[in-house]
């Protein structure tokens, strides 16, 4: 399942100027460019809507944020790093372990 962009806005599109600070703070940290604030805000996000969890009153967040690829939204790659290869490592990790507990089972009833 893909998660699409509705929209194409800045940060403040739909999210209160709170919100929008608290994007922007995470995203200082996790840009590789080395944009600034200013840069931040002004960009284009590829935007999805959202419900907000507190009051379900509807908003746009950058769909990077909740996507695991790129696919239409290379743009936002340098801005919020995709996290699939931390995905695959821990979904690799998993197996092996579930496979080593199987095999000390059937090694123990055979």
């Amino acid at each position: 399942m893909e998660v699409m962009s509705n929209v194409v806005g800045n940060i403040n599109h739909s999210l209160t100027r709170v919100e929008a600070e608290k994007f922007i703070e995470a995203f200082s940290q996790t840009n590789e460019n080395d944009l600034t604030s200013a840069q931040l805000f002004s960009h284009s996000y590829n935007l999805t809507k959202v419900y907000r969890a507190s009051d379900f009153s509807v908003c746009h967040i950058p769909t990077a944020c909740i996507s695991l690829n790129y696919h239409k939204i290379e743009s936002e790659s340098s801005i919020y790093p995709c996290e699939i290869p931390v995905v695959v490592a821990f979904i690799g990790v998993l197996k092996r372990r579930v496979l080593a507990r199987l095999k000390n089972i059937w090694k123990g009833n055979f």
